[in-house]
C-alpha cells in the first residue's frame, strides 16, 4: 500500500518589515541589583543523591545533566542583618529523585530560607548577576581532559 502526501507551504516573498533597533534595546529591562546588599559569599554545590559537593572552579559553566545548589549570603547594609538565598537549578537532562529533592529542601532548612527552583533556560537574572553576570550552559560533563 502506497500513500501520497502532498504538501502546500503559502509564504510571502516580500521583504521583512524594519525594525527600529533603538526601540527595542529600550524596552529591555536591565536587572538593577539592590544596592543595599553586599555580598558575603556566594557557594554553587553539585547534588547528587543525598550529598552535595562544592565546586571550587568553573562554577559559571553550569551542564545540563547537574543538579546544582547555589548559595548566596548577603548583609544588609541598612540593617546589618544577613540574608540567605538558595536557588535549586535543574538541568535539561538532569534526573532530580527523591533524594536530590530532600537533600534540597534540607539544606533550605539548614539555611534558614526557602528554595526557588530553578530549570534550565529559565535563570532569574538575580542569579545570573550572583554568577559574575555570566552563566553557560554545556550538553557534555567533560572528564578526564589534559
Amino acid at each position: 500500500m502506497v500513500r501520497l502526501l502532498s504538501l502546500v507551504v503559502a509564504y510571502n516573498d516580500e521583504p521583512l518589515p524594519r525594525v527600529d533597533l533603538d526601540k527595542l534595546l529600550l524596552s529591555c529591562s536591565v536587572y538593577q541589583p539592590n544596592t543595599d546588599l553586599s555580598t558575603i559569599s556566594v557557594d554553587v554545590m553539585s547534588v547528587t543523591g543525598a550529598a552535595a559537593t562544592s565546586l571550587k572552579n568553573d562554577t559559571d559553566v553550569f551542564y545540563d545533566s547537574e543538579i546544582l545548589a547555589i548559595v548566596r549570603r548577603v548583609k544588609l547594609k541598612s540593617s546589618g542583618l544577613v540574608e540567605t538565598t538558595l536557588w535549586g537549578w535543574e538541568g535539561r537532562r538532569s534526573q532530580i529523585g527523591e533524594r536530590e529533592q530532600r537533600k534540597l529542601r534540607d539544606m533550605a532548612r539548614h539555611y534558614g530560607t526557602k528554595l526557588s527552583q530553578v530549570q534550565q533556560g529559565c535563570e532569574p537574572p538575580e542569579l545570573v548577576h550572583v554568577l559574575g553576570g555570566r552563566l553557560a550552559t554545556r550538553q557534555v560533563r567533560l572528564k578526564n581532559v589534559t
